[in-house]
């Protein structure tokens, strides 16, 4: 039987209790939307995984943000972050998921007008569809190899660069899981001529939290 001083806080504890039990559940909801930052080019790679992981963990709510900017994962920007560059930074946590090659590619329209290059590292005199100038490895082995050759476009996004080698504006430098999908894109040469590794980073504290498949 309550006293009472029992009668009149019971209330309030019933409360509280309600209150701390939505808290959790608010909680559990927002560790299974899982915000995960993809590069452009890499996109199609996780997508074609989303039928399978909602199969295998149903309560799992992924969102993928396609985007080559890197997000700030310490202000929230994503909870995971796949990235092609090094990443030094003590408050993350950096796993290798791999390398992906790059290599010559032309459309068959291009390669009805022009014949393809007879060395590969030699694109003098061709037209190119060229990656967006920065520090990414590609970039830099068309600065050196493509010097006497005509840039006709640039992108930062590999799918316009696709679509652009496949409408025959130019021979391109290609990731080579996307452009060996694509049918009307010959691969002018077995080698790989660049590569770059591929790295998911979280945040370090992430370790704490209840773990998501």
């Amino acid at each position: 039987t309550l006293t009472p001083l029992g009668q009149r806080i019971a209330p309030l504890v019933e409360e509280v209790e309600r209150a701390v039990l939505a808290a959790r559940a608010a909680a559990k909801s927002q560790r299974a939307q899982v915000r995960l930052s993809v590069p452009q080019a890499l996109t199609s790679l996780f997508t074609q995984a989303i039928a399978q992981q909602r199969l295998d963990y149903p309560e799992i709510a992924l969102e993928i943000i396609s985007d080559n900017r890197p997000p700030d994962l310490k202000k929230g920007e994503a909870d995971l972050a796949v990235v092609v560059r090094t990443v030094i930074d003590e408050d993350l946590v950096t796993r290798s998921l791999g390398e992906v090659g790059w290599s010559l590619y032309a459309g068959e329209t291009y390669l009805a007008r022009r014949p393809a290059p007879a060395d590969p590292h030699d694109l003098s005199g061709h037209e190119i569809v060229a990656i967006k100038a920065d520090s990414s490895p590609a970039a830099k082995w068309l600065e050196k190899h493509a010097a006497n050759a005509t840039i006709v476009s640039r992108s930062n996004a590999s799918s316009s660069l696709v679509a652009a080698a496949v409408a025959g504006a130019g021979l391109a430098i290609l990731p080579c899981f996307l452009a060996e999908a694509e049918p009307e894109l010959k691969r002018l040469t077995p080698d790989v001529l660049t590569k770059h590794s591929v790295s998911l980073v979280y945040r370090r504290e992430a370790r704490l939290a209840e773990p998501v498949p």
